[in-house]
């Protein structure tokens, strides 16, 4: 099961805050038709285990942070995303499909 998921998390997701709910963080592929927004928080996922950590940069681009991803089976399975300077974000992975990523808030 988890590589199923880990398969389903590659590529390029962005933050669809407008779908939140208090327990869920909802995720959408780059090309989803996303309603305007002044930027979209997100990740890129790729099959080696890096990942880019994407943001809002101060002049309205995207900000881009290597990082790297690693998935612990369980149940629900936990997605900890591991940045250079040692920071550490753990999320559970709620639901994936190739149209939608559920995430929990960082643990």
């Amino acid at each position: 099961m988890a590589q199923v998921i880990e398969q389903l998390l590659l590529g390029t997701w962005r933050h669809s805050y407008e779908e939140d709910t208090p327990a869920h963080m909802v995720y959408r592929p780059e090309d989803y038709a996303f309603p305007p927004a002044r930027g979209r928080t997100g990740f890129a996922f790729q099959a080696d285990k890096t990942c880019i950590s994407l943001g809002i940069s101060p002049r309205d681009g995207t900000a881009r942070e290597t990082c790297r991803w690693a998935l612990v089976p369980g149940s629900p399975p936990q997605l900890t995303i591991i940045w250079p300077n040692g920071r550490r974000e753990t999320r559970r992975v709620i639901s994936v499909d190739p149209q939608r990523l559920v995430l929990s808030p960082p643990l």
